[in-house]
C-alpha cells in the first residue's frame, strides 16, 4: 500500500507542474529542481502552496514515509489547492 500511495503523490506533483507549465508558470526541463521551479513562480500565492506542495512529495517519494487511504485524502488535498489557483489565476 506505501508504494502505491508515493506513486499517487508523484502522480499530483507531476500533475501540479503540468498545469504550472501550462499556465507558463514555470518552463519545464527535465534538468531542473524543484527548487529552480519554486525560483521561478513569481506569483506569491502559487509559490507558497508549491512550496507546500513539494515538502509533501519530497517528505513521501524520498523519506519513504507509508501512508495509507486516509492520510493520503488530506495530503492530496494543498496538491488540488494549488492546481485550482492555477486554473484561477
Amino acid at each position: 500500500v506505501g508504494s502505491e500511495m508515493c506513486i499517487r503523490d508523484r502522480y499530483y506533483y507531476l500533475l501540479s507542474l503540468k498545469h504550472l507549465t501550462e499556465s507558463d508558470s514555470i518552463d519545464w526541463q527535465p534538468q531542473k529542481t524543484n527548487e529552480d521551479y519554486l525560483k521561478e513562480l513569481s506569483k506569491e500565492h502559487l509559490k507558497s502552496r508549491f512550496q507546500k506542495i513539494t515538502r509533501i512529495y519530497d517528505y513521501v517519494w524520498y523519506g519513504e514515509f507509508n501512508v495509507d487511504d486516509l492520510k493520503f485524502e488530506s495530503l492530496k488535498k494543498p496538491f488540488e489547492n494549488l492546481n485550482n489557483s492555477i486554473s484561477n489565476s
